[in-house]
């Protein structure tokens, strides 16, 4: 049973209790944040730095009240700069060798040169899970379509 969103509006007003409508509401908006995690994931686990401990950083918050769900890959650190990427990093100098006096605060004396130590290109594995919408919205579809069928109402 495929139905559009005029017909969903329709079936939602015509329940009686809120509590229902808001716990199908709730539990379709969960269920694409659960899409957009397992994309996420899938994207992650394609790309060369994947471990374990990052999957682990992708996670689903759903707050009943407000019938929203949060996708965040803020779990693990790490994911942020895997996702946005670094800009150039550069060491300061080699060896400390003692206080500058001349200057205005305080400062170490460095010997040597510095050199680039590295930058992270972005991968946007989170940006690209977020791009198919179509999979969200169909979870979403079906969800609601279970939860009314479950409930009887056709």
């Amino acid at each position: 049973m495929n139905i559009d969103s005029a017909q969903v509006d329709k079936l939602l007003d015509t329940l009686a209790d809120d509590n229902i409508r808001r716990d199908i509401m709730f539990k379709a908006v969960k269920a694409g944040g659960e899409v957009l995690k397992q994309n996420t994931l899938q994207n992650l686990r394609s790309s060369s730095f994947n471990s374990s401990s990052m999957e682990k950083g992708v996670t689903v918050k759903g707050d009943k009240a407000y019938t929203e769900a949060t996708v965040s890959i803020m779990g693990d650190y790490k994911l942020r700069w895997f996702e946005k990427g670094t800009k150039a990093r550069y060491t300061k100098g080699a060896k400390i060798t003692g206080i500058d006096e001349n200057s205005r605060r305080y400062a170490l004396k460095r010997t040597g040169k510095p050199r680039y130590t590295g930058s992270i290109k972005p991968h946007y594995f989170f940006k690209s899970a977020r791009q198919n919408e179509s999979a969200i919205t169909e979870a979403i579809t079906q969800s609601i379509d279970n939860a009314l069928r479950n409930l009887g109402i056709q």
